[in-house]
């Protein structure tokens, strides 16, 4: 699994906006682009961003060590193949049409770390390169040579020349430039050939034959299943095998979660997205996999923190972590392709993130992220005031499980002992031991199976027998937003005028309320969402209640409004709360607004009005009130997800105990598809926004972990088998690979993001423990480092 070539010599897809090309990287010295360009069907010319520019993407065959590839876009009913072969250090490549089409073969700048310009020569181009600032260092020589007679080619300094020139509007040759294109009409009768690289190129002549050779020399060694599901491994490879990007700040190349987030063309990492990535690559790829890791783990700082996100352009979040998964998805990959080397280098890393979690601060000696010291971990920020920075780092961005947690600025965690963040640390905690034993390190694998066993009872105080699951818990009665807001006014004092219980509601498009959507009858106050979108930051819209409160007792009330956005409220016209604001920061995006006391009169009607306005991607209001003395708040959190479910991988729970979790779980989670990231019956599923609601693959993943130590075979099947289905349907009618799915089943938010092939992963697994009610058969997989069949 090693690059075809004694130097470090890159070619690949690497550069992270073009997946329509190559990129040639000479021992991080120089770097050349060649890219494909087109003119869509609107005349406008294109050459990048194919999630963005081409009507659909189609991932080929991908081999993982980008000695062969196949990448495919559409552009209307004309569907443009890019096909290459790497041999040495160059490769021969074909560029084949469905319909004619205008096409360019372009010679381009790349990363800014990088100087690179573009002499025109017979058939082709010549280019030389260096390090930016590195003038006197010898330039690194580039040749590329094309079979057909261009219509025009130019050099020429700026970008926007070549779609002057593919739309016949530049006429001019220039040399040198720093970038060169060569225009084609392409048909399926002629297909372009080309090659390029450095030293000695391929003939060009035999390039198609080349490319053909390489296919079928993959195609023979690839993991593959067949049977009743389909090839469900067939699209996680090619997605992964297609997601490399290089990283001109540190000279790696690795696995990128999307494209669509890579700044400055380098790329991104987040934490479990990027160890999700790793098992999943390791199935082909296991030394991308291991650089992967590496490359994540590059960033970890001293404290043993892995920022949840890194890569050029994004800087580090030093302020937070994100879900512990790096021991079970190292063991996973070492289950693949045993390596005791990688092992060494990276388990000391992983348990110094691991010891994080618990580990004192140097400046005020509290723990990470056990801010009440009772041994169960909170999500947290190291930030000042940040609670979005908390959730952030769940990596359940806008869980509602966390709409009422408040952060603690002494300790800099949520108030909030959290199930699944302290189970999957426990879990962390076997996989480690189980490392620690492979490369004899004894103590600490007693230490770890240790510390897991110990969080076991602890887990036990977050069970509730009501709800048939572990729940999150509040610290105190003062760790709640809402512990002042009393109750809901309920729908016994709330009337429309013309006598129907309840308010009426109307949800605007626009926060002045000038554009009315719709309107409905609520029965009070306790909203969590208003426009359906797929858009994970939603659209500012406004909501309005009117009707009348009529108390049935009279005294003093206080209104209060527990409100993730703006809003306000008016009884008889006064405006008792105001707190309306576009500013979503901590004052706003997670308030308790409250009234002073006013004296209300038994039975009489008095006219309410109640506005909302939606500024941020949060979605939430409640209206309350009470008397002189809030009641008293309930420290359990009754917003379940299926992090609730984590401790069954600890295996945690008795079985009596997992038969109850089952049963939540079909009652409350299941579904056509499953599993959605909250509570089905949970108000704010409605929106299906982004963790409020959607079905995530690798909430999907961490699941499955603990179905297979309580469930029975058939209901593990069915799990398996949704999950599969879910991502089939939408790579088969769309070319996609989802970040997330509706609950109907059509993919959502990013189309192209890698994790969201996990749901096929979770079939892989389940295919070699025999959880599966299909006829599947797999072959060329890798099990303990030999390749075998599974039928």
């Amino acid at each position: 699994m090693t690059l075809p070539s004694s130097n470090n010599i890159f070619i690949g897809e690497n550069f992270a906006d073009v997946l329509n090309g190559l990129s040639f990287i000479y021992e991080n010295r120089a770097a050349f682009l060649l890219r494909v360009g087109w003119l869509d069907g609107e005349g406008e010319y294109q050459n990048t961003a194919l999630w963005k520019n081409a009507d659909r993407i189609d991932f080929g065959p991908g081999a993982p060590d980008e000695s062969y590839g196949e990448m495919g876009w559409r552009v209307g009913t004309c569907q443009i193949q890019h096909r290459w072969r790497r041999i040495g250090d160059a490769v021969a490549a074909e560029v084949t049409v469905s319909e004619p089409i205008t096409v360019s073969l372009e010679c381009s700048r790349s990363w800014k770390s990088f100087v690179t310009h573009y002499t025109m020569a017979d058939a082709g181009f010549e280019g030389a390169g260096r390090r930016s600032g590195f003038m006197d260092e010898p330039a690194v020589s580039w040749t590329m040579r094309y079979d057909q007679t261009p219509e025009s080619k130019s050099c020429h300094s700026f970008t926007t020349d070549v779609g002057l020139l593919a739309k016949r509007k530049l006429t001019r040759d220039a040399s040198p430039g720093r970038e060169g294109a060569a225009v084609f009409t392409l048909t399926p009768e002629t297909p372009l050939c080309y090659v390029a690289g450095f030293g000695e190129l391929p003939e060009l002549a035999s390039a198609s034959t080349l490319i053909d050779q390489a296919a079928a020399a993959y195609e023979a060694t690839r993991c593959r299943a067949s049977g009743e599901w389909g090839d469900f491994i067939e699209p996680m490879m090619n997605v992964m095998n297609h997601t490399k990007a290089y990283n001109f700040e540190t000279g790696h190349v690795c696995h990128t979660i999307t494209r669509s987030w890579c700044r400055e063309d380098g790329h991104n990492l987040f934490v479990w997205d990027s160890l999700f990535n790793a098992v999943m690559a390791a199935v082909e790829d296991p030394l991308g996999a291991q650089e992967t890791v590496r490359c994540l783990f590059l960033q970890q700082e001293a404290t043993g923190l892995v920022p949840s996100y890194s890569g050029p352009g994004w800087g580090n979040s030093w302020d937070r972590s994100q879900p512990p998964v790096g021991g079970m998805c190292v063991t996973k990959m070492h289950e693949r392709w045993p390596d005791e080397a990688f092992l060494a280098e990276i388990y000391p890393k992983l348990l110094l993130w691991h010891d994080w979690w618990f580990a004192p601060r140097s400046d005020n000696g509290l723990p990470h992220r056990d801010g009440n010291q009772n041994g169960l971990l909170e999500w947290g920020t190291e930030r000042d005031g940040e609670m979005q920075q908390a959730r952030w780092e769940s990596g359940l961005d806008d869980s509602p499980m966390y709409d009422l947690a408040i952060r603690n600025r002494e300790t800099r965690t949520m108030e909030l002992d959290d199930v699944g963040l302290s189970a999957l640390w426990a879990v962390d905690s076997t996989y480690l031991a189980g490392l620690a034993e492979i490369l004899g390190k004894t103590d600490d694998a007693t230490r770890l199976r240790q510390e897991a066993e110990e969080m076991k009872p602890r887990l036990e105080t977050l069970w509730n027998e009501s709800l048939g699951t572990y729940c999150n818990r509040y610290w105190n009665d003062t760790s709640r937003v809402d512990h002042t807001m009393g109750e809901i006014i309920p729908p016994a004092c709330l009337s429309t005028p013309d006598g129907m219980s309840g308010l009426r509601r109307e949800v605007f498009h626009d926060v002045e309320m000038t554009q009315k959507r719709d309107e409905t009858i609520d029965a009070t106050i306790d909203f969590y969402a208003g426009i359906k979108t797929d858009d994970k930051r939603n659209p500012t819209y406004g909501v309005r209640w009117t009707g009348l409160l009529i108390p049935e007792e009279a005294g003093p009330k206080t209104f209060t409004i527990h409100h993730l956005n703006g809003a306000r409220l008016w009884l008889d016209d006064v405006l008792l709360i105001d707190a309306w604001s576009p500013d979503t920061g901590e004052g706003v995006d997670r308030a308790m607004s409250c009234s002073e006391p006013i004296e209300l009169a038994a039975g009489k009607p008095y006219a309410l009005r109640v506005e909302y306005g939606q500024f941020s991607w949060h979605q939430r209001i409640q209206v309350g009130w009470h008397g002189p003395t809030p009641p008293a708040v309930n420290r359990v959190s009754d917003v379940i997800s299926p992090t609730c479910f984590y401790p069954m991988m600890l295996q945690s729970p008795t079985p009596a105990q997992g038969e109850r979790m089952l049963e939540t779980l079909r009652e409350r989670f299941w579904g056509e598809y499953v599993c959605p990231s909250i509570d089905r019956t949970h108000p704010s599923s409605y929106s299906e926004h982004y963790w409020r609601g959607k079905i995530w693959a690798p909430m999907n993943y961490l699941l499955y972990q603990g179905l297979r130590h309580y469930a029975e075979g058939d209901e593990r099947k069915m799990f398996v088998k949704k999950g599969v289905d879910l991502f089939m349907r939408n790579w088969a009618n769309h070319g996609w690979c989802n970040e997330n799915f509706w609950t109907h089943g059509e993919g959502g938010s990013m189309p192209h993001y890698t994790w969201g092939a996990m749901l096929c992963l979770i079939g892989l697994e389940a295919a070699c423990e025999g959880d599966t009610d299909a006829n599947v058969q797999i072959k060329n997989l890798p099990v303990a480092g030999e390749i075998k069949d599974l039928t």
